[in-house]
């Protein structure tokens, strides 16, 4: 952990509260009061019936025989060519991941589905699931900790999407209240149809194995056959691993030469193993055969789905079994009610008053908290998601940890380094905020940078030049105060982009104060290292929270890893 500062607030603003008319974009409403159509838009399909709903009566699918069942509405297109918002309540008490209504190709959860262009809203085990994709790149919200913001317990729910043209920015809700946004610098434009359930899906997960994992085989089949081509000793079963970590190194391992000629090949680009590197860079684009360091890879898919014997590459069914089952979706088994689209974005005073009208148990605001003249900020780098434990392999989540040491310290605001799909989760357990950016999908691990927070984020900026490398919000303590967050991962080499991005907001500091934190991968020149962000910050008003608590960095060199 970073460092966990306490940052007084001494400037307060007023903030205008915004109220939201629908003027002439008249919403398109289904009621489902026993009829699939609106106006001139209808759904069409089989195996469905009305029951009760949150008000008269609601859609209601199950699947028959296990047969997948949905209703497609041809016609209207919710397709990002300008802002929209899509709203439902959902009832059901099944934990099975299923979709509730979707834009896109999406007959399973699986990374190249998630990629596929367009969004869909699902039950994924129990809690809400979002996706949305380019065909390239995707953004995801899925967690595992269903308990939280809950689906799957036999009450009725409202789900919202909006999507806000200009700002490219998607927000999510559960039961009116925002729970996670995310700026998106990719275009989701389709043809698809408007379809309410899941999709038909002929694969048997049951006795088959994913084609991904099968290509894998092929794949580091060839690593193996083009390294044992080099004419050194073949790779032997327990140098199987260090292959798909590091051909390179393997090599010079292999070499059985002294310490000084290894590390001057070290030095060197081998044209020998030109062929090996060519194979082994394309285990990237796989999600099941994608490598990193040996730590990191023994917790990745590859480690434990692929086996060599003899020479040959194999899969272990078991492992093979499990991940195919992660990506699974099954047949529709829900009741939906009052589903409406709008082609604009609405506030989220809005969502939230549409949610009290239907609700005894109203939210009177959004988490308001007493007014703080105090706030505690976490910077966090959790290490390639923090997933490095689990319930299965270890008896406890890291994950979990990670989120009970933010409540013991009762952090405020965090500030997330190397999130990787892990940071909804987190928020959840927190029932924090959550803000984040398509980004890079490292190693098909989601989103890097992140910000949690127990108060409202009214504002999501990003730089398509530094979308990996630095996200800023603006968060919104009470009425009158308001603050700036900004969460940094980078090298030296990037901070004057950062800087000249937010300069502007730099020189307005006065007006409304500045949280810039993160992994710069550099050590400040007060503490006797070669930061340019430092440097910098420091001569243009920024103080060092920490030093200004602990001024004696040899004494207090701060909490890192």
């Amino acid at each position: 952990m970073k460092q966990i500062v306490s940052i007084i607030l001494s400037l307060l603003m007023s903030n205008a509260v915004v109220s939201q008319t629908i003027n002439n974009n008249t919403p398109i409403q289904f009621s489902f009061n026993e009829s699939l159509n609106c106006e001139n838009y209808g759904f069409k399909g089989v195996n469905y019936h009305f029951t009760k709903g949150i008000e008269g009566e609601a859609l209601f699918l199950k699947s028959i025989n296990q047969e997948f069942n949905n209703l497609k509405l041809q016609g209207l297109s919710i397709d990002g060519t300008t802002s929209f918002t899509i709203q439902f309540w959902v009832n059901t008490t099944s934990s099975k991941p299923t979709v509730l209504i979707s834009q896109k190709e999406f007959k399973n959860k699986g990374i190249s589905s998630q990629k596929n262009k367009g969004w869909v809203l699902y039950n994924s085990g129990g809690t809400l699931g979002w996706s949305i994709g380019s065909g390239k790149r995707r953004l995801n919200y899925e967690r595992d900790n269903g308990d939280k913001m809950p689906l799957s317990n036999g009450i009725w729910h409202q789900i919202t999407m909006t999507y806000e043209k200009e700002l490219s920015e998607v927000r999510l809700y559960y039961d009116g209240l925002n729970v996670a946004i995310y700026k998106m610098s990719f275009d989701f434009f389709n043809n698809n149809p408007i379809i309410i359930g899941s999709q038909e899906n002929s694969f048997d997960y049951d006795n088959e194995i994913l084609p991904e994992i099968k290509n894998g085989v092929n794949q580091l089949q060839t690593l193996v056959d083009e390294f044992n081509k080099l004419k050194l000793e073949n790779v032997t079963e327990d140098e199987f691993f260090s292959l798909i970590v590091d051909p390179e190194e393997l090599y010079i391992r292999k070499l059985k030469i002294g310490k000084l000629k290894s590390d001057s090949l070290r030095k060197q680009k081998l044209k020998i193993l030109k062929e090996v590197i060519k194979v082994h860079k394309n285990l990237y684009y796989n999600p099941y055969t994608v490598t990193q360091n040996h730590e990191l890879t023994a917790l990745k898919p590859i480690n434990k789905i692929y086996y060599l014997k003899n020479g040959k590459v194999h899969i272990n069914k078991y492992f093979a079994n499990l991940f195919g089952e992660k990506e699974r979706l099954y047949p529709s088994n829900f009741s939906i009610d009052n589903l409406v689209f709008w082609r604009q974005s609405l506030l989220p005073e809005t969502i939230l008053n549409s949610y009290n009208k239907h609700k005894l148990n109203k939210v009177q605001t959004q988490k308001e908290e007493e007014k703080k003249d105090t706030i505690t900020v976490g910077v966090w780098n959790i290490w390639h998601g923090g997933t490095h434990f689990t319930i299965n392999k270890d008896g406890w989540d890291s994950r979990i940890r990670i989120a009970n040491i933010l409540k013991k310290e009762n952090v405020d605001i965090i500030l997330m380094q190397e999130t990787y799909s892990s940071g909804d989760f987190i928020a959840a357990e927190l029932g924090y905020y959550f803000a984040t950016t398509s980004d890079w999908d490292y190693c098909s691990q989601g989103s890097n940078i992140s910000i949690l927070s127990r108060y409202p984020i009214k504002e999501l900026e990003v730089s398509k030049d530094t979308e990996f490398m630095n996200i800023s919000v603006k968060i919104e303590i009470d009425q009158n105060q308001q603050i700036y967050a900004m969460s940094n991962w980078y090298g030296m080499s990037s901070f004057p982009l950062v800087y000249d991005f937010h300069k502007e907001k730099f020189d307005k500091a006065d007006d409304i104060p500045i949280l810039f934190g993160g992994d710069f991968n550099a050590v400040p020149h007060t503490d006797s290292g070669n930061s340019e962000a430092s440097v910098k910050m420091l001569k243009n008003g920024f103080k060092d929270s920490y030093r200004e608590l602990h001024p004696n960095y040899k004494k207090f060199p701060g909490y890192t890893h």
